[in-house]
Parts: structure tokens; sequence; C-alpha cells
């Protein structure tokens, strides 16, 4: 079994294969303690860098400390997280680093053990959080559905039916995945490609606003100031200098 602890300031995600060989994957932020099951497939991709206690448990020790093994594939303990004392052996390992010389050897495989030991107690002891998030087909179908109707008046209940999902469960799953909750991703989405036709020159505030499914004018124009900075009018007006600025081609 694998063991890390992540030492603040870091973020990652961790990614592994689930039991119908889809991937799935959680952003986790340190301070954090991320325990793997044995030969558990998984990645690691760092949005932030951390230093790093990793440790594995060798056989006898897991099964005597994890008999009936770990209750996900993946887990993060919330109370170890925040446990000083699992921390305090860390930094003693941490401080080891490489360079350790056979005089060393023997002590810092005694706190490594401790450790390991002081942090699958308190697995134990807590209540863990299975690391679950919405698998990465299932976020690129939430996707498509989105993008396709961003002029409709949907909402989150409407994306949790259509990957067949409860509003509460899809909701959670999807943060966990995405990072942001479905209707901040929806309001996103819809910012984005209203931007993206103010360019064009093409099409009024209004058509632009009903496009992508705000029937208040007034109210678009706010929401888009709010979220790019800038008027809806100011895009255009740019879109127009911009477009007059380019060489003309007789």
């Amino acid at each position: 079994m694998e063991i890390a602890l992540l030492f603040a300031p870091g973020a990652c995600t961790v990614s592994w294969l689930n039991d119908g060989g889809l991937r799935e994957s959680r952003s986790v932020k340190a301070p954090a303690v991320i325990m793997v099951a044995p030969q558990q497939s998984h990645a690691c991709r760092w949005e932030q860098g951390s230093d790093v206690v990793l440790m594995y448990l060798e056989p006898r020790l897991h099964q005597r400390l994890l008999p009936q093994g770990l209750p996900a594939p993946v887990v993060v303990s919330p109370v170890a997280a925040r446990d000083l004392p699992l921390w305090q052996l860390a930094s003693v390992v941490q401080s080891f680093g490489l360079a350790v010389v056979k005089a060393q050897a023997r002590v810092v495989h005694l706190v490594a053990t401790a450790l390991s030991t002081y942090a699958v107690e308190l697995l134990g002891r807590t209540a863990v959080q299975p690391v679950r998030c919405l698998a990465n087909i299932l976020v690129e179908k939430v996707e498509a559905f989105v993008a396709a109707h961003l002029s409709a008046n949907i909402c989150t209940d409407d994306m949790a039916a259509h990957v067949e999902y409860s509003v509460p469960h899809f909701s959670a799953l999807f943060k966990a995945a995405v990072g942001i909750t479905p209707i901040e991703y929806l309001f996103r989405q819809r910012m984005e490609k209203a931007r993206e036709l103010l360019r064009t020159g093409n099409y009024t505030i209004g058509e632009v606003a009903k496009k992508v499914s705000y029937l208040d004018q007034a109210n678009f124009a706010k929401k888009f100031a709010e979220h790019h900075g800038v008027t809806p009018k100011q895009v255009i007006e740019q879109a127009r200098l911009d477009s007059a600025a380019r060489p003309k081609i007789s």
C-alpha cells in the first residue's frame, strides 16, 4: 500500500482506473494524506509543487495494520490531514532527506514505520472519504450537453438527468472532478460563448443575450461585465476597431 503525505502548500490531481475500467480523478490540496490500495494503477499530476513523504507498506505490515484492506482504491483521511503528531513525525522523516548515511538508516526505518502505523491507525479511527468524482467520460458528456443547450433554460437538474444521477450526487461528483459547481460551470460557458459571439460583430447585444438564455438584456450586460471586466458594448466596439485595422484584400 502507498501512503503519501503532502505538505502545504501544494495541489495535485490523483487519477486511477475504477472497476469498470474508466478513469476517475480528484483534486487534492495539501496538507493531505492519500492512501492507495496495493497494485492500484494510479497517477498524480501536480498543479502546485509540494514536499512529499512517500511510503510503501511492506506486505506483512499492511496485513497486520489493515487485515480488511482499504475501503476504496484511493482514500483520504480528513482528520489525518489536521493531526499535529502525524505531521511532526512526517517532518522528522522529511528532515533526513535523500542523503541517509548507514548509521541513520535504522533510525529512519523506525520513524517511518511509526509514521505509517500512526497514519493507518488514524484511518481506522476516523471516517475516511473515498476519493470519488465523475468519470472523465461523463464529464465530457455533460460538457457536450451544456455546449448544445446554452440558449435553453437548463439547470443543474437537467445536467444530472442527462447522466442519470441524482442532483446532490451529481453536484458533488462534478465539483470534485471540475473544481466548480455545475451551475458555475454553466454560467462560465454562457459568458464565454457570449464573448465569442460579440467579437464576430454579427449580432446585437440583445441577440447574444438570447443565444445564451438571457431574456433580460440589462441583466445579461451586468453579468457579462462582472465576469469579463468589460461591457458587451466595449467588446463589440473593440471588434469593429480590430476589423477596421486589418488589411483589406482587393
